[in-house]
């Protein structure tokens, strides 16, 4: 079993890509709520 270490900022990160995918928010409310642009939260979703 592998343990990955993430800091809280990482984390919430984490989630808000999730709800993206999940189709609970918009990448125009992730991109809002992380600061980047849409195309980074495409970006992000993408890897």
């Amino acid at each position: 079993m592998t343990v990955i270490g993430m800091s809280q900022p990482e984390i919430d990160r984490v989630h808000i890509l999730r709800d993206v995918v999940a189709e609970r928010i918009t990448v125009r409310e992730a991109a809002q709520l992380l600061r980047i642009t849409r195309r980074q939260v495409f970006r992000l979703l993408k890897v």
